[in-house]
C-alpha cells in the first residue's frame, strides 16, 4: 500500500495531465480527503481537481475546509482564493465571491489574477465602471505578468461567458 505522500504526489501528477488524468486524480483525492480530513494540502488538491472537472459546488466545499484549516502556509494560497472566488462566481454566488476576492486583494495586492477575477464578479454585480477600472489598471501594468498569464485560458474562456451560471 502506498503512503499518503505517494498517493498525493500521484494525484498531482494525474491532475497535470488534463481532464482524463483529473478524473483519476479525483478518485484518489476524494479518498485521501476522507482518510485525512485535516490535511490542508489534500483538501487544496481535492478542491483544485473538482474545479478542473467543472464540479464547482464540491470544489467550494473543499476550498472552504482548506481555508478553515490554515491554507496560508501553502505556496498555493493565492490560487486557493482565486479558485474559491471563481467557483462561487460561476455558481452565481456573486456576493460571496466578491468577499473572497476582496480579501484576496488585501492579502495579495500585487496579484493581477486576483484583481481580474474580482473584476469579473463586479461585472456580474452590475458594477461595470469599477470592473473596467480594475481591468484597465491591470492591463496598464501587466505586459509580462506571470500570475496573470497562468490564468489566461480561464480568463479567455470566461470573457465570453460572464453572464453564464453553472449549476
Amino acid at each position: 500500500m502506498s503512503t499518503q505522500a505517494e498517493r498525493l504526489a500521484r494525484a498531482k501528477k494525474l491532475r497535470s495531465e488534463g481532464d482524463t488524468g483529473a478524473a483519476a486524480a479525483k478518485l484518489i483525492l476524494d479518498k485521501l480527503a476522507k482518510d485525512f480530513p485535516e490535511d490542508v494540502e489534500v483538501l487544496v488538491q481535492a478542491a483544485f481537481v473538482h474545479d478542473q472537472l467543472g464540479q464547482e459546488a464540491q470544489a467550494v466545499l473543499y476550498y472552504g475546509r482548506a481555508l478553515a484549516r490554515g491554507v496560508m502556509k501553502l505556496p498555493e494560497r493565492e490560487a486557493v482564493y482565486i479558485g474559491l472566488g471563481s467557483s462561487l462566481r460561476v455558481l452565481g454566488r456573486y456576493e460571496d465571491a466578491r468577499a473572497v476576492l476582496e480579501k484576496a486583494c488585501a492579502l495579495f495586492p500585487e496579484n493581477a489574477a486576483v484583481k481580474t477575477f474580482l473584476a469579473m464578479v463586479l461585472y456580474n454585480l452590475q458594477e461595470h465602471g469599477e470592473a473596467m477600472r480594475i481591468l484597465l489598471q491591470i492591463i496598464a501594468k501587466s505586459e509580462h505578468d506571470a500570475q496573470l498569464k497562468a490564468y489566461s485560458g480561464a480568463l479567455d474562456y470566461y470573457a465570453e461567458r460572464l453572464d453564464k451560471i453553472w449549476v
